[in-house]
C-alpha cells in the first residue's frame, strides 16, 4: 500500500514553459519544446499559476541505496526495500512510500549527466524518480543528483534512476527500449551506439555516464569504445604511451561485472597502485584520445584497433549436460509475425542456445512455424564474427549467428535461463556448444556424450564418419594429459580439436605428444572406440575405459 504525502504548492519562480526543455520520451535538439513519442508536451511540472511545485524533504523515508541483481537482461540495478518516489498529479508534486524491493531501475537517454529532464506530469507518472533522503550517502558507481524541483535523486554514474510504471513485479523489464530512449540500468558503463549520433558504423559499444578518465571524472556518455589486437584474454598490453592515446575504461572500486563483461586488474607502468578496467568477452575496453565528442569513431582507422561490437553469446555451466552456449544480455531474435520475419530486441541473458540437424552448413532451414518455436539469434548491424562463430544470411533478410557453421536458435518453451527443454527434441535439436559433443540418453547406459558435428581427424580435416558415436575416457590418463599413443590410439582414436581451439567451460583443449590438439571433459581426454561401428554402440566399456558422461 502506498503512503502519499501531499505537498503544498509554493511558488518558486515564474518561468515561461517554452524555456523548460524537459524531455520524456521524444526527440529534438535546441529550441522549442520536445515532444514525446506518446504525444505529450515535455515541460516542467507547474501549477495552474505557472509556478514550479516543490516537494518537502520532510516527507521522505530513509531509502537504501540501489542494489544489484542478475536478470534476463544481465547485471541490473534494482531498488531495495521501501523507497520514496516522486509523483505528479495534475501539476501537484507528492512523495509516495512504496515497496519496490527488487524492482528494475532505468536511465533516460535525454538526461544529461547530473540532471533529470523527466519533470512533466506524464513523464513523472510513467517513470517515477527514485528519491534519496538527506542522509543518503552514495558510493561510486552510484551518485546523487539535485533535481530542478529541489529534490535529491539516486543516479548511476550521474545518470538519474527511475522506475517504470508498467513493470508489474520484481524482475520485470517492460520499460527496456520504450521510445528507444529508456533503458535498464546495468552493471557495466556500456551501451549500444545511437544512430542519432552515428548511423554509418553500425552497432558498436559506447560509454555511459560520468567515468574516471585519467585523473578526472568526466561525462563520457556516447563516446566510442575500442578493443586492441595485441591484448590477450583479460590482459591489457596497452601501457605507457599507448595508454595515453587509448585511455582505459576504468571500473569503480564497487563495480561488479556479469558475463560476458569482466573487470581486469592492470598496474600502470611506473606505478605500484593497480587499476581496474572493464573488458567484454575477455577484451579490455578503451577510449581513443582522438575522439573529442560523442558519436566520433576516429580510432577505427588505427591499425590493430577496432570498435567494440556485440557478440551476444556466453558460456554457461550446466550440471546435467555440461557447458553450453547461451544468450548474453539484450539480444536480437527473429520470429515470424503475420508470416513475415521480424527482428526485435529481447532479454535472453543466460537462455540456452540450440542448433538444428535439419540445417546445412551456413544455411538455416528453420522458417515459418519452425521459427515461431525456435527464434533465430540475429546479428547487429556491423557485427564482426570471430571463428568459430560466423554470420549466415537468412532468406528473408538479416544475418543470423552461427557456431561451427551451425545457425543458433532459442527455444520458445524455455521460460527461464536454466531451462534446456529443447535438448534432443525430435532427435534433431541440441544445446549449442563449440566442442563437437552432444548428450544422448537414448541407450541403456543413461545420459552419455557422443560426437556431434565438425569432427576432425588427426590431420585437422573434417571427418564426420563417427558423428553420433559414443565418447569414452580412460583412468590411466593424467589430468589434461593423454597417455594413449601408438597402438592404443589406433584402437581408441582421439576426439581431435582444431589448432586454434580454446577451452570451453568444463571442456578443455589438451596438447598431445606430437602437437595435435584433443578435446577433454573435466580434465579427462575424450576418445572413440574403433570397435563401435555405428552410432549408439557402446562396445568399449570395460577395464579402465568408461563412457564419458556429463
Amino acid at each position: 500500500m502506498n503512503t502519499v504525502f501531499p505537498i503544498s504548492i509554493k511558488p518558486l519562480l515564474l518561468i515561461p514553459i517554452l524555456s523548460l526543455l524537459a524531455a520524456c520520451g521524444g526527440s529534438g535538439n535546441g529550441g522549442g519544446n520536445k515532444t514525446s513519442s506518446y504525444g505529450y508536451n515535455l515541460s516542467s511540472a507547474t501549477s495552474s499559476s505557472g509556478a514550479v511545485n516543490s516537494p518537502s524533504s520532510s516527507s521522505l523515508v530513509p531509502t537504501s541505496a540501489p542494489s544489484t541483481k542478475v536478470t534476463n537482461i544481465g547485471g541490473t540495478f534494482v531498488a531495495k526495500g521501501t523507497v520514496s518516489v516522486l509523483l505528479n498529479s495534475a501539476g501537484s508534486l507528492s512523495i509516495a512510500q512504496q515497496s519496490k524491493d527488487g524492482m528494475t531501475l532505468y536511465v533516460f537517454d535525454n538526461d544529461d549527466a547530473g540532471q533529470s529532464t523527466c519533470v512533466s506530469e506524464v513523464c513523472v507518472t510513467d517513470w517515477p524518480p527514485l528519491l534519496a533522503d538527506e542522509n543518503a550517502i552514495a558510493v561510486a558507481p552510484l551518485s546523487i543528483i539535485e533535481r530542478s524541483d529541489g529534490h535529491s535523486q539516486w543516479a548511476l554514474r550521474d545518470r538519474p534512476l527511475y522506475f517504470y510504471s508498467g513493470d508489474i513485479k520484481p524482475g520485470s523489464l517492460i520499460g527496456e527500449g520504450v521510445g528507444g530512449i529508456w533503458h535498464v540500468a546495468l552493471f557495466e558503463p556500456v551501451t549500444l551506439s545511437k544512430s542519432s549520433l552515428n548511423a554509418d558504423d553500425g552497432d558498436y559499444f559506447t560509454a555511459s555516464g560520468k567515468l574516471t578518465v585519467g585523473t578526472e571524472r568526466l561525462d563520457r556518455t556516447g563516446f566510442s569504445l575500442y578493443t586492441f589486437d595485441n591484448d590477450t584474454t583479460d590482459v591489457s598490453n596497452c601501457t605507457g604511451g599507448c595508454l595515453t592515446n587509448w585511455p582505459a575504461l576504468v571500473a569503480d572500486e564497487n563495480d561488479k561485472a556479469e558475463k560476458p563483461y569482466s573487470i581486469i586488474t592492470r598496474t600502470p607502468v611506473g606505478e605500484s597502485a593497480s587499476v581496474k578496467q572493464w573488458a567484454y568477452q575477455g577484451k579490455p575496453l578503451y577510449f581513443y584520445v582522438g575522439d573529442t565528442a560523442a558519436g566520433q569513431t576516429n580510432g577505427k582507422a588505427i591499425s590493430k584497433w577496432h570498435l567494440a561490437r556485440p557478440q551476444p553469446t556466453q558460456i554457461k555451466s550446466n550440471v546435467a549436460l555440461g557447458s553450453l552456449l547461451t544468450g548474453a544480455g539484450l539480444v536480437k531474435a527473429a520470429i515470424p509475425v503475420n508470416s513475415i520475419e521480424q527482428t526485435n530486441n529481447v532479454p535472453k541473458h543466460g537462455f540456452t542456445l540450440y542448433t538444428f540437424d535439419g540445417d546445412t552448413a551456413g544455411v538455416s532451414n528453420c522458417t515459418a512455424s519452425c521459427l515461431l518455436q525456435w527464434p533465430a539469434l540475429m546479428a547487429s548491424s556491423g557485427a564482426v564474427p570471430q571463428a568459430p562463430f560466423s554470420l549466415i544470411a537468412r532468406m528473408e533478410g538479416g544475418n543470423q549467428w552461427a557456431v561451427n557453421g551451425k545457425p543458433l536458435y532459442f527455444y520458445a518453451t524455455d521460460s527461464s535461463p536454466d531451462d534446456v527443454n529443447g535438448e534432443d527434441l525430435d532427435g534433431l535439436w541440441h544445446v549449442a556448444r563449440i566442442p563437437p559433443v552432444a548428450a544422448d540418453s537414448s541407450g541403456a547406459n543413461g545420459l552419455l556424450f557422443t560426437a556431434h558435428g565438425n569432427i576432425l581427424n588427426e590431420s585437422g580435416m573434417e571427418d564426420n564418419a563417427r558423428d553420433g558415436f559414443t565418447l569414452y575416457t580412460v583412468t590411466t590418463d593424467a589430468v589434461e594429459q593423454s597417455n594413449c599413443n601408438d597402438a592404443c590410439l589406433a584402437t581408441w582414436p582421439a576426439l581431435f580439436a582444431p589448432n586454434d581451439a580454446t577451452n570451453f567451460g568444463d571442456f578443455s583443449v589438451i596438447t598431445r605428444t606430437g602437437g595435435a590438439k584433443q578435446w577433454a571433459y573435466k580434465d579427462k581426454p575424450l576418445y572413440f572406440y574403433s570397435g563401435d561401428t555405428q552410432a549408439g554402440d557402446v562396445k568399449g566399456i570395460g577395464g579402465n575405459w568408461f563412457v564419458a558422461k556429463p
